[in-house]
């Protein structure tokens, strides 16, 4: 058999069939990387909803543990204010002990401090204050020793302060005293 084609024509078929695989290879590839692409895009997607909703559940634990905190200083607040008040309340009848200390102040004396000091059965009371006239002061101690419940009663301090034509006396008074204690149920 005889070739008729001339040699270009037949280098051209040759070549045009490798440019059709060429091609072929080339779409493949680019259907692939498109592909790719497009799953690399979907998965950055969820990769993006998924960190937002981490976020969303990080920021409410966020708020609530913060509100725990707050929960947790006002538990430590209240059980402070607890301990103190168990501290101070100490079975005494308080408002008898400054109804005590009422009926014993005569009306120009000015009390200026009231403690107690020691346990239960040897309490001491210390008032301190200010009048104008010794015989008030002498008048607030007779008084005080002569309440049922408090013995042994004193003036510590008497002192005359003096401010122009002024005067005054500043006094501390001390008293054993027996603590009348609340019944229960009143």
């Amino acid at each position: 058999m005889i070739n008729l084609l001339p040699k270009n024509a037949k280098r051209a078929g040759a070549h045009s069939g490798m440019l059709r695989k060429l091609t072929a290879l080339y779409l493949l590839v680019t259907l692939v990387l498109g592909a790719g692409a497009a799953g690399l895009f979907a998965y950055n997607q969820w990769l993006g909803a998924q960190t937002s909703q981490n976020q969303t559940e990080l920021d409410e634990l966020k708020k609530r543990r913060n509100a725990n905190k707050d929960l947790v200083a006002e538990a430590a607040f209240i059980n402070d204010r607890l301990k103190t008040e168990t501290k101070y309340r100490d079975g005494r009848d308080w408002p008898a002990i400054l109804d005590l200390a009422a009926t014993v102040t005569p009306v120009d004396v000015r009390l200026t401090g009231l403690k107690f000091s020691g346990e239960a059965a040897a309490l001491i009371i210390t008032l301190t204050g200010e009048s104008a006239s010794r015989r008030s002061i002498i008048l607030l101690k007779d008084k005080l020793a002569n309440q049922n419940g408090v013995n042994s009663t004193e003036i510590t301090t008497l002192a005359e302060n003096k401010t122009g034509s002024v005067k005054n006396f500043t006094f501390t008074v001390v008293g054993a005293y027996a603590s009348p204690t609340k019944k229960v149920g009143n």
